[in-house]
């Protein structure tokens, strides 16, 4: 059956590859070429053993971050890694594991599935849920790896389309070492499809361990509902089509018994954010948006707001007085009521819950009679029957057949506004209610731990017998580390890409050229020539951004205040003056110096230093010498800068993309990492953008894998941190906490784009919108123009930027949305360690100590000693 299954879909793959190009490039498919197993080798520090988890879309991502955690914390040596199907289920992979450790799955067929594995090289392979895909499960077996399908549940339909099919599923479920089952029915189900029955066992459902992810945004709303009075507070999520009318005409018979009733209604899909609005209006109901909420904004009540915006929905159930799942009323099968039974809240469902049945049947049948709550003055089920699943009916007028347990659902539409009504009189019963549902949530808990209990039994043994990697393997990965080849074959005869030969090729190439300029340099044969005073040189690896010019203004400052006269060496990187050398003297207004590039801008902004703009920093800091009193030079971006001497090398590496990963190529660097043996320290830059549960790790492992280049040069760590938002104009300032209320549209042209955006992420700042242009680039006229038409259309209040950009927008720009630009500094941890040993290099003997960040002291001297 595997012959037929591969001769069927190998000319349907042919046949759809253009159509996937299509989509693939019109940004419908992300991820192609990882789909078709082009994804870069691990790093050679990436050593230990492999666990790859694939999980198909979102909510699978969200329910398997508990299983993450677990895992390492058991197997600490082990990389994680994750695939998912879907962009959104992608993006959220990567706020739980580093970037380099989340990909697209591959497509089944067997030599692409091959090519994945072997780039991978997983010790375990887990699947989630109802992925079947049989050449990946034959092809995992064959590699060696253990092959688990954990949180196994099949829908109704599912099971029904397999089960036709069975004589063909018999094998693919023969496959898996174990399966891991939600229910009980579940278990049956797989073993009716050819699975063994002793490697099924029911281990519970992992979604029972979701944690909603807390929204900044819950506190703003709380505030806004306090001090409007809103009460009771409907929170209706994941409605479908139909849904907001019934809830809307819900809404306005019961608004006349509370006339401060409030409805937060999210719908499941955001393209039908606009005719859910118009319905809204259409009934001539209050509507707010949640995009246009401000600070100062009023609610109106009785009203509606609708959520559109993406990620918020589970932590507002925190709000509510009742809490609606959607989908339930409409026949699609129902969404997932545990997010609000985290908080306790009083859920109510429709019949519609196919797709969630076990866990609606558990919340129904498994509270014990004693537990179902009784209103004031109304017994409910005053001649309580359970029906044939172990629920309890009702005999409340409206609510004949209305079923209760830790939850109550809804026999049709008819019973919405009684139930309401109901829950909303009385308090006590919405207590009991959510606190029931929460108890039997907490009573689920455990699924992940026997889902762990079950891979120790399995994988514990290979990871024992995972021996070092030999010679030929060690000289293959250290050449990937040295000249990013992405070359290794001893387990993968495919032929690599024409792409990646290419990328390899070339990069090959450059270092070779790289290493020839240093040996030049080293043996004289280049001329190096020396400056009066000491110089640092700030530099990096990778190409792009690694946050060299914040590190510098730091460094800067903080020299100052330790009593140094110091000075800014740089090339003046997007320049357009044709002066062979330039020197800025301190207090230069930063707009003369547009034309000396948007990094001297910057450190005219924030430093009161002289600047040397010159592709020759030694001609530069020969005549800055002759002007200036200067101590120490700063040497911007000058890692490669060979023809000037220096007296300490800083190296900054990007914590979280440390060799400058940019496919096809799997490291983009300068110079390859052999190079940071001309180090004397290396300092890891944006620490804060790493997994909060594997950071302490992954940073100890780039430690190590650095120091093995340099072993003498000590290594630093840097975080980012937001010191406020400014208005453009009035250069109004904004506490974080304060801008969380704002939507913007962040646009950045910088080498690492991605960093800023993670870096509002880690803030909580909900980008509406996301524009990228090239690095130094000068905006004009009608790149405004577009940015606000883009806004327009996320529906963003404001534009949200860097101060780099800032400098580079025209200056007689006229916006007609607000625009802020975000202040940054970077926190180093150990900065007395760092400033001390710095001036133990420097060998500054009778010169005042390093004073404090901030230093009075400090800074009158470093002023004077300018003056």
């Amino acid at each position: 059956m595997y012959l037929l299954y591969n001769l069927l879909s190998w000319p349907l793959a042919v046949l759809l590859f253009p159509w996937l190009a299509y989509r693939a490039a019109r940004g419908r498919l992300p991820g192609l070429g990882q789909r078709l197993g082009l994804i870069p080798l691990p790093n050679a520090e990436s050593s230990g053993p492999t666990l790859w988890l694939h999980a198909v879309s979102l909510g699978e991502v969200k329910a398997a971050a508990p299983l993450i955690e677990q895992l390492q914390t058991r197997f600490p040596k082990a990389r994680v890694v994750m695939t998912t199907s879907t962009r959104t289920g992608w993006e959220a992979a990567r706020k739980i594991l580093p970037a380099d450790a989340v990909f697209f799955p591959p497509l089944d067929l067997a030599w692409i599935c091959r090519r994945f594995l072997h780039r991978i090289r997983p010790q375990a392979v887990l699947v989630m849920e109802t992925e079947l895909w049989p050449n990946l499960f034959r092809e995992a077996k064959r590699f060696g790896a253990a092959l688990l399908l954990v949180n196994g549940r099949t829908s109704d339909r599912a099971f029904l389309r397999y089960h036709a099919t069975r004589f063909f599923w018999r094998r693919v479920m023969a496959q898996p070492d174990a399966v891991l089952a939600q229910s009980k029915r579940d278990a049956e189900r797989f073993i009716a499809l050819g699975a063994a029955p002793e490697k099924v066992k029911v281990a519970g459902n992992l979604k029972f361990a979701l944690r909603p992810s807390p929204a900044p945004i819950v506190q703003a709303l709380r505030a806004m509902a306090e001090d409007s009075a809103a009460d009771p507070i409907l929170v209706a999520g994941s409605t479908m089509p139909g849904e907001e009318k019934l809830l809307l005409e819900a809404f306005q018979q019961l608004v006349s018994e509370f006339p401060r009733l409030w409805m937060i209604l999210a719908s499941r899909h955001p393209e039908r954010f606009d005719s859910v609005a118009e319905e809204v209006r259409a009934l001539g109901i209050p509507l707010q948006l949640r995009s246009q909420l401000r600070p100062q904004t009023k609610l109106q009540l009785p009203g509606v707001l609708l959520l559109d915006t993406m990620g918020e929905l589970g932590s507002l159930y925190e709000l509510a007085t009742v809490a609606f799942v959607g989908g339930t009323l409409s026949p699609t099968g129902g969404h997932n009521i545990l997010e609000p039974a985290y908080f306790a809240r009083p859920i109510l469902i429709g019949p519609s819950m196919t797709n969630f049945q076990e866990i609606a049947e558990e919340f129904l049948r498994d509270a014990k009679q004693g537990e179902i709550p009784e209103a004031e003055g109304i017994r409910v089920g005053a001649n309580p029957s359970r029906d044939r699943q172990g629920a309890v009916t009702c005999e409340i007028p409206g609510l004949e057949n209305t079923r209760i347990g830790a939850i109550v659902q809804l026999a049709d539409a008819q019973g919405l506004v009684p139930a309401l009504r109901f829950l909303f009189r009385n308090p006590g019963v919405r207590h009991r209610l959510g606190e029931a549902a929460r108890t039997l949530l907490q009573k689920k808990l455990g699924a992940t731990d026997r889902i762990v209990e079950e891979m120790e039994r399995l994988v514990s043994p290979r990871l024992a017998s995972t021996r070092p990697a030999g010679a030929a393997q060690r000289r293959a990965l250290e050449h990937q580390s040295e000249h990013q080849s992405q070359t290794i074959r001893e387990h993968d005869r495919s032929e690599p890409s024409a792409a990646s030969m290419a990328a390899s090729g070339a990069a090959t190439l450059w270092n070779g050229a790289a290493a020839l300029r240093v040996w030049l340099y080293q043996r004289g044969l280049l001329r190096q020539r020396s400056l009066r005073a000491r110089v640092i040189s700030v530099g990096n690896l990778a190409w792009g951004g690694t946050g060299k010019t914040p590190f510098t203004i730091w460094l800067a400052r903080r020299l100052q205040a330790g009593g140094l006269r110091v000075s800014i060496l740089t090339r003046g990187y997007g320049r357009t003056s044709r002066q062979r050398v330039r020197i800025i003297p301190p207090g230069t207004p930063p707009e003369d110096a547009a034309d000396a590039g948007d990094e001297v801008q910057l450190y005219l902004r924030n430093l009161r230093v002289p600047v040397g703009v010159s592709s020759s920093r030694y001609e530069a800091g020969t005549l800055l010498e002759r002007q200036f009193p200067v101590d120490v030079h700063l040497l911007d971006d000058g890692f490669q800068h060979l023809a000037l001497r220096r007296d300490l090398n800083m190296v900054l590496i990007d914590a979280e993309n440390p060799w400058g990963r940019r496919p096809p190529f799997p490291r983009l660097l300068r110079e390859g990492p052999s190079a940071l043996g001309r180090a004397d320290a290396i300092v890891m830059t944006r620490c804060e953008l790493l997994p909060p549960a594997s950071r302490d790790d992954s940073l100890e492992n780039l430690r190590a894998a650095l120091q093995r280049f340099s072993p003498s040069a000590p290594c630093f760590s840097i975080r980012t941190q937001i010191i406020h938002f400014m208005e453009w104009r009035s250069s109004r300032s904004l506490a974080t906490e304060q801008f969380l209320s704002r939507c913007p549209l962040a646009f950045c042209g910088l080498g690492n784009p991605h960093a800023f955006f993670r870096t509002l992420e880690k803030a909580g700042i909900p980008a509406m919108a996301r524009k990228v242009f090239p690095d130094h680039h000068r905006y004009t006229g009608s790149d405004l123009r577009s940015l606000e038409a883009a806004a327009a259309q996320a529906r963003a209040d404001c534009l949200l930027t860097t101060e780099k950009d800032l400098v580079n927008l025209p200056a007689t720009a006229n916006l007609g949305v607000p625009l802020y630009w975000v202040a940054i500094e970077p926190v180093v941890e150990e900065e007395s360690r760092l400033l001390q040993w710095i001036w133990e290099q420097l060998d500054l003997a009778g010169a005042p100590p390093l004073e404090p960040a901030g230093s009075l002291q400090g800074q009158l001297a470093a002023e004077s000693r300018l003056r």
